[in-house]
């Protein structure tokens, strides 16, 4: 075991609180965790992980902390350029970090109380040069990503997205019982094409119309409204309006969005922190819901019309999510919720198109007793072959049949590149800059799974 790094749940009390002794102090943002350092306290040789959230740190002469940032500091302006700093409690506080011939002409800077902060996160979105193996050639695959100062690149999500609708159809990411703001992979990232101005590129959609006047009537009834489809409280924050503008909302009933599936969120959280255990999240919505239309004024005479809206955008019947434990073969299930307020009008078995097996989900035990609730949002569970062999999800693919599909891209790449090689000349070949097989390539043989 490595001793030389101690967590513990709670700082010393002369070094969190503020005595008598202290000589100096930081601040530290308490709105934003996203932009709070990670702080470790020095104690002989050994790092001590400070867990204390109070927006100030008081130190006596003598201690040392040490302070990082997953980006940069953007504040003292003496350590901005840096990804992590000690710093040390002298009798006029702390010393800045500055060159020798800056303190031969300027002597020692000293500074005390100044608000430590990192600079946010800032995700770019970028189009993939080819779909995704999960990702029909109709739709656009892209990957919400960014750079990191070390020179490597981590992702949060990859996304498949109707690009002619203006509406997500399913994407992965990491759901993690880490403590940080941004559970992601790191992964190297081919050359993409970044989208600029994603929020003036993707508006957000205020309401959820349609120019039929029963279509809107139904509407108005459920009360459709749009919001992000990860709705995990914990990991929703990376993907609500403003910067993203409306790129990962879908329009959901209310009924379901706070309640079943609401209850179902909650209790994969739990879960997530109970077993310490990372999971890779492959969600979705699809098939599209219908209402009632009545062919006359008696109303038994009726037929269901699926509903079309704005930019011929449908309101989805499903939002799904197939959860799988990272590196494991086992505990892999598929969540479906049932996103309309009609499933009276529906058969069971055209709603419900697997076994149930929610009763069979441990950490679902709490919860589960409601999800056949129809005015909470019909919630249901499957086995991953299952919802395959269903072809009812849109876009949902075993991991076995992406590994499949990549293979097989990668042997049609291998076959273009080798005809290429084969017709170009000597001198061709060195202007050739294309290099299509090393970014497909690339792409293709990352272990997401």
């Amino acid at each position: 075991m490595n001793w030389n790094i101690i967590v513990l749940s709670a700082v010393i009390a002369n070094f969190a609180i503020a005595g008598v002794e202290s000589s100096c102090s930081i601040q530290l943002p308490t709105a934003d965790v996203s932009i709070r350092p990670k702080i470790q306290k020095k104690i002989g040789t050994h790092y001590v992980d400070v867990l204390d959230e109070s927006e100030r740190i008081y130190l006596t002469v003598g201690e040392e902390i040490a302070a990082s940032c997953d980006t940069r500091f953007a504040s003292p302006s003496f350590v901005d350029s840096y990804l992590a700093h000690n710093f040390l409690c002298e009798d006029s506080g702390f010393l800045a970090p500055t060159s020798e011939n800056y303190r031969n002409y300027y002597g020692d800077q000293y500074h005390n109380d100044f608000l430590l902060s990192c600079e946010a996160v800032k995700w770019n979105l970028y189009e993939s040069s080819f779909n995704y193996s999960w990702c029909e050639n109709s739709l656009v695959s892209y990957i919400l990503a960014r750079p990191t100062p070390d020179g490597n690149n981590e992702y949060l999500a990859e996304i498949c997205y109707n690009l002619r609708k203006r509406q997500i159809v399913s994407m992965i990411y990491l759901a993690t019982a880490n403590k940080t703001n941004h559970p992601s992979f790191q992964r190297f990232i081919h050359s993409m094409v970044e989208i600029k101005n994603i929020a003036g590129n993707f508006p957000l959609h205020g309401t959820v119309s349609s120019s039929d006047n029963q279509h809107q009537h139904w509407i108005d009834f459920a009360r459709y409204e749009p919001d992000t489809i990860v709705q995990n409280p914990k990991l929703a924050q990376n993907f609500k309006d403003g910067e993203f503008g409306g790129l990962f909302n879908v329009a959901w009933w209310p009924g379901l969005r706070l309640g079943n599936w609401l209850f179902y969120e909650q209790a994969f959280g739990q879960h997530l922190e109970a077993a310490n255990t990372d999971y890779i999240v492959f969600a979705g919505v699809s098939d599209s819901v219908s209402v009632p239309i009545y062919e006359s004024d008696c109303h038994k005479n009726r037929s269901l019309a699926e509903v079309v809206i704005t930019n011929q955008r449908q309101i989805p019947l499903y939002v799904w999510q197939y959860l799988k434990p990272k590196g494991a073969d086992k505990g892999s299930v598929v969540i479906i919720g049932v996103n309309s307020p009609f499933a009276e009008f529906y058969k069971e078995n055209d709603l419900i198109f697997c076994t149930d097996i929610c009763h069979t989900i441990e950490w679902l035990k709490n919860v589960r007793y409601t999800f056949g609730y129809k005015n909470l949002g019909v919630v249901f569970c499957c086995q991953p072959e299952d919802v395959a062999y269903s072809n009812r999800l849109e876009s949902f693919v075993l991991p076995a049949e992406i590994e499949h599909l990549r293979e097989t891209k990668r042997i049609e790449i291998e076959q273009k590149d080798y005809v290429k090689d084969v017709m170009l000349t000597s001198t061709e070949r060195e202007n050739d800059n294309t290099n299509d097989y090393n970014e497909e390539q690339n792409n293709y043989e990352e272990d997401l799974y």
